[in-house]
């Protein structure tokens, strides 16, 4: 696998589960590349008559690595190709920080789902795969209300998490049994796995990343527009 760049180290946060003044805010950063053009089905490429994408040196998807979702499915990270994915690192038995991260995806989605649907899709990977089997990840699901059309949770290897992590710049840390301290950060990829943009840090206000999520999907509607002429 080769990749054009890694995402910097973020800083880490305090254990989740410690005092919540010590959480470590990082102000809010961001990411713009020009976005890599795609013709893609709102449902993803692999709905009927739409092409696979190939990887750019830069897309996360090049990894080869295998996970298993929340519904048992055994899947690679390519499978999520073909729409907009926000991604984010977290664990279920997380107190503070990965709840607020859960809230504010939960905003962004309230705010494209009327207008994209399910062309835009939610990850949680889980940095704890000791304790968040798929069945706990599908009981986390549940709690939380994700509509099974458009979020995914992911149960992988400590291999394949730290690689990832490494990869969306992700800093985590084993501090207590079913406790770590990391790294804050919502990544948007777009439809061919490229990181386009990162909202770091909790409760940050989402216009950029909604703006940012916006753009991709215009220029994917643009592409389909030009190669159908």
């Amino acid at each position: 696998m080769k990749l054009r760049y890694l995402i910097p180290a973020l800083a880490l946060s305090v254990a989740c589960s410690g005092n919540k003044h010590e959480m470590q805010h990082e102000h809010a950063q961001h990411q713009h590349v020009n976005t890599a053009e795609a013709g893609l089905h709102e449902h993803g490429a692999h709905a009927a008559g739409e092409a696979m994408l190939e990887p750019s040196d830069a897309s996360i998807y090049n990894l080869d690595s295998r996970w298993v979702s929340h519904t048992g499915d055994s899947i690679n990270l390519h499978t999520l190709q073909g729409r907009v994915q926000l991604v984010a690192m977290v664990y279920t038995a997380c107190e503070y920080a990965c709840p607020r991260i859960v809230a504010d995806m939960k905003r962004i989605e309230e705010a494209v789902v009327d207008t994209w649907g399910h062309q835009v899709g939610f990850v949680l990977v889980s940095i704890d795969p000791k304790h968040d089997t798929p069945e706990k990840l599908r009981e986390f699901a549940r709690k939380n209300g994700f509509n099974p059309h458009r979020w995914q949770l992911l149960h992988g290897s400590e291999g394949n998490i730290l690689e990832l992590a490494a990869l969306l710049g992700v800093q985590y840390k084993k501090v207590g049994e079913k406790d770590f301290s990391h790294s804050n950060v919502i990544t948007v990829l777009d439809a061919a796995g490229e990181i386009k943009h990162q909202q770091l840090g909790l409760g940050v206000k989402p216009d950029e990343t909604i703006a940012a999520i916006q753009q991709l999907l215009i220029k994917q509607m643009e592409g389909r527009s030009l190669k159908h002429h």
